[in-house]
Order: structure tokens, then sequence, then C-alpha cells
């Protein structure tokens, strides 16, 4: 998305929130939206383990070397100065492997919890500077920016969606309804693994609270990763009321002639990113939304086997393409970012 719509979207989240956590206090957040997820800090960084490729465990140790090493400026400074080199482009690889890998591992490493944090620089920072910045360096119309922005791309078809109203309590033009989304995994394009949907496995839950009603508060559900395979639950949020496209800040909203943009029984291929809140001594909170790049909201839906990309966001040279032929050329664009 553009940065500006970005920023407002975050705004909008944090509102929702009501307020934050302090660091120093072991409470879960009050969200008024449609789900959080919870999951406990890292006790100790990188998060490498033997199920992971050498090249991932390698990465991993790279980063961690420079964030014990170099402040953040000097990590922002260094991004700030790259051009799309062959340093770049080995950067985009690794970055790209490493949220495939586990995703949600990847977004809650951070050397806050460890007393004393062993880290100069935050991960979370040198990721999204170097991101950022690849919308203006790759020279490919920010679809690098595209790839490397969500944590989470998947083919899917929705089980059944459920609107959590807002009814008022921010700024104006703050206050939106939230849809909290459950669907299942047919293809698991990026992202390996995902967040264990609401509701399932009550082992992970409090007394047994799943879904919440319409008129309650978003349950911090802690979650762990679990295996994107086919038939999976994938839960993510998102409100009709945001810009379907990132230049529009106005129209079109996120629906269409027949309602809502997501519709139980049908399928999309989502591109999907973590948006997080301030944690607290033990947990970060979290929710899941579309990325939001191109021209669908990052939804694009699929009627009669074919994907609705009418300005054929990432030049495959068509608008007309099968989901499989879809697919297929998105992989091949995944393939040349990790093989440069």
């Amino acid at each position: 998305m553009s940065i500006h719509n970005h920023i407002v979207r975050g705004i909008v989240l944090t509102v929702m929130l009501g307020f934050f956590v302090t660091s120093a206090n072991a409470q879960a957040p009050v969200y008024r939206g449609a789900l959080l997820y919870s999951m406990p800090w890292d006790k100790s960084v990188p998060p490498v383990d033997s199920t992971q490729s050498t090249q991932v465990q390698t990465a991993y140790l790279w980063a961690d070397e420079a964030m014990r090493l170099y402040p953040e400026f000097q990590i922002d400074s260094f991004f700030h100065a790259m051009t799309w080199s062959d340093t770049a482009k080995t950067f985009a690889s690794n970055l790209y492997q490493i949220q495939d890998d586990n995703p949600l591992a990847y977004y809650m490493w951070t050397g806050d919890a460890i007393k004393p944090n062993p880290y100069k620089g935050s991960p979370g920072r040198a990721e999204f500077t170097f991101i950022q910045n690849s919308r203006f360096i790759a020279g490919d119309t920010m679809r690098t920016f595209s790839l490397l922005f969500p944590e989470i791309i998947a083919d899917v078809v929705i089980a059944d969606t459920l609107c959590k109203q807002e009814s008022g309590g921010g700024p104006p033009g703050t206050s939106m309804d939230m849809v909290l989304v459950t669907s299942t995994i047919l293809d698991e394009i990026k992202g390996k693994k995902v967040p264990l949907c609401v509701g399932y496995d009550m082992r992970a839950g409090k007394k047994g609270k799943v879904i919440l009603s319409l008129s309650d508060t978003a349950y911090p559900w802690a979650t762990y990763p679990v295996s994107a395979h086919t038939g999976q639950c994938l839960q993510f949020e998102y409100s009709p009321e945001w810009p379907r496209v990132p230049s529009d800040d106005e129209v079109p909203r996120l629906r269409d002639s027949t309602g809502w943009w997501i519709k139980p029984g049908k399928e999309y291929i989502v591109f999907l990113d973590f948006e997080g809140f301030q944690g607290d001594t033990a947990n970060g909170y979290f929710t899941v939304v579309p990325s939001a790049e191109g021209t669908s909201g990052g939804m694009y839906p699929v009627v009669n086997g074919i994907v609705q990309d009418p300005w054929d966001d990432f030049g495959f040279g068509s608008t007309n393409l099968t989901v499989a032929d879809w697919k297929a050329r998105l992989r091949a664009r995944i393939n040349s970012l990790i093989n440069p």
C-alpha cells in the first residue's frame, strides 16, 4: 500500500486498540477490532533451529551479527544509501527466505525481552527500512516491494465472515466495521507457517472462549505457528471502508455491487501482513490484515477460474489468467527474487 495509506490504517487500528499497555505491565490490550493474537516474546536470539535450511540459518546469523554490532541509525543509513546492486538483491533473497520459512518466528524476533538487550538495532526496524527502500531502488513498479511486504501469500477459499461493528470512540473518520475472515488454504505460496486460528486447539485459549460476539472486544488468542498445508485454517481481518486502490483514499472501497469484498464460499489469492501493537512483558499482540498493494486491496477474487486482476498488477502480460497460470507467473517472479 502507499506509505500514507499504511500510516492511516495503522492509526485506525491503534484507535481501535483503545490504549497501549506499557512494557512494564503484564496486561493484554483492549482491542475493538475483530482479530487479536498473542505470542510470547523470544527469550533467546536469533530464532534459529535445526528444521531450517542452511541458507535460512546463515541469513539469521548474518542479521544477528549486524544487530549486535551496529546501532540503528547506521543500519538505516546503510539501507538508504543502497542501490539495487548484487548486495541489495542478496539481502532481498535472504529476507524473503526467512519470511517464508516461518513468518511468525521472524515477526516475533526481537531482543527487547532479553535483559540486557543484546542488540544495538531492531530487526523489525531494519526490515522496514530495507523494504521501504526497495520501493524506489528495485525499478520494477513496486513489484519486489509487494512480494517482500506481506508475510503470507495464499490461495484460499472463504469459510465464513463475521462483522465486528464499531460504533465510535475514536477521532472522526476512524470508526469503522471490521470483518473477521475465516478461510481454508488451498495453496500456500509464501509463509510455510501461519497462526493457529481462533477457536482451534482449545488448550491454547482460556476457559474455552473462542469467537468474539459482535459487542465484545477481541480476546487475545494465544496463537503459535502451524503448518500452512492445504486444508489449514487461515484468519485475517479487514474493513470494507478501507480503500481498494492504494493511491485513492476515497473510492473505491472494499465493497462491490453485492456487498463486502470477501464472500463465503468464494476463492481469493490473499497477500497478508501482521500489524503489531505494543506488547507487555510477556507477549506481543498483533492482528493479520491484507497488505493492500495493487488494485484489489491485497485480496484478488477468483471468478469462474479467472483471477480478477484488471490492471495486471505484477506485469504478467494478461488480465485474463486462470488461477493456475496467475500463480505460476507469480511463483516465477518469486523465484527470480530468491535466485537473482
